[in-house]
């Protein structure tokens, strides 16, 4: 999985032909998988953002010979820089644990002109039906409780506009209806794909005007 996300990633910078000079900021870094450890290799500007201090304090003690990657603690919803800071944001299934409108403004926010927003494996009912019949690390009732909470809690939310709590599952409905709306000038890309995973996913390319 750690590897299908880099090659996906790697194949978009490659088609696009973005530059290493670029600025690329990756969202949800944790302590640095393949993806991120090919972005830092890629870019002479790395900046890696998470929540996680556990995770960030694990990327800092990493050694990436003569590559100098900045990492730093923050949130999606509200990102401590400039507007119009980074030439390349990668975002990685995050967007279901957010208030997704505030999260994908504000990687808008801080996008350049001209450049490019690649957020993958946004989570649909597919991942959470998955984990209901698959064991994961948090155990097999805790991972059935926790994927039946969040398909009820977003049909819910589909239905009266209330959340219980915070995740719900994306789909491409309501991802697209936030991008029409958004205040920015964009083209996106939206595609729904399995390719070999277990289920199926929403994967976004961003470019702002």
């Amino acid at each position: 999985m750690k590897n299908f996300l880099k090659n996906k990633i790697q194949s978009i910078i490659e088609t696009d032909k973005i530059q290493a000079k670029k600025k690329v900021i990756d969202i949800g870094c944790a302590d640095v998988r393949p993806y991120s450890e090919y972005l830092i290799n890629q870019f002479d500007y790395y900046v890696g953002v998470d929540i996680d201090t556990y995770c960030l304090n694990k990327a800092k003690k990493k050694n990436f010979l003569n590559r100098k990657p900045i990492f730093q603690f923050g949130s999606v919803e509200k990102l401590n820089f400039k507007n119009s800071s980074f030439d390349v944001i990668i975002c990685n299934n995050m967007i279901a644990y957010t208030n997704k409108k505030r999260a994908i403004e504000e990687m808008l926010r801080i996008l350049k002109k001209g450049g490019i927003l690649i957020s993958l494996f946004n989570n649909k009912i597919d991942y959470s039906i998955w984990k209901i019949f698959h064991r994961t690390s948090r155990g097999k009732l805790i991972e059935i409780i926790h994927s039946l909470t969040v398909i009820l809690n977003t049909v819910f939310f589909k239905i009266f506009r209330i959340k219980f709590f915070h995740t719900t599952f994306n789909t491409e409905t309501e991802i697209r209806v936030i991008l029409d709306n958004s205040k920015y000038n964009i083209d996106f890309q939206i595609e729904s794909i399995i390719n070999g995973l277990p289920y199926s996913v929403i994967n976004l390319k961003i470019y702002k005007k």
